[in-house]
């Protein structure tokens, strides 16, 4: 019984070690069918999708990993209503896309093309952009959103 115990006291920290080391970590996913729905859950108070999401947001899907604060997100929005989420963005092709394992764990929704390591040519019917300083409850965050205007989709992330 003792070198049971000694054994998983032992080995309880390595354990965790992996997790933390491969990305794994307290997983939460959301879906909403309007930014009103999303704002009366208390969505925006938590800090999980940015104060600029447009107004006209609907079928927002987020996942979030509360230990390592990597974010994904993905709405639909009207017309031009996109431009106050990214007005103080850049467009950055080149922009650092979530790790390919860690999304398909986290948020299997999200688009393959959209993970490192992906074909850059299959990314072109997306104008990507870099949002250094984009408000999340309290605070300030360097963000990134992909943006199919022909769909009016926006794809939205916090990248480790």
């Amino acid at each position: 019984m003792r070198a049971s115990l000694l054994f998983a006291s032992l080995l309880m920290p390595v354990l965790t070690g992996c997790a933390e080391l491969s990305g794994e970590g307290d997983i939460k996913s959301s879906k909403y069918t309007s930014f009103q729905e999303a704002s009366q859950k208390g969505a925006f108070k938590s800090g999980w999708l940015p104060q600029a999401l447009p107004r006209s947001a609907m079928n927002i899907v987020e996942a979030h990993n509360v230990d390592s604060n990597e974010l994904w997100a993905t709405f639909r929005y009207s017309n031009n209503d996109i431009h106050g989420l990214t007005k103080e963005c850049a467009i950055n092709q080149k922009a650092r896309l979530p790790n390919a394992k860690r999304t398909k764990r986290s948020a299997a929704w999200w688009p393959a093309e959209l993970t490192d390591g992906s074909d850059k040519q299959s990314r072109k019917r997306w104008m990507i952009l870099s949002c250094p300083r984009m408000r999340h409850a309290e605070s300030i965050f360097s963000t990134n959103v992909a943006v199919d205007r022909a769909s009016r989709t926006a794809w939205y992330w916090m990248a480790k």
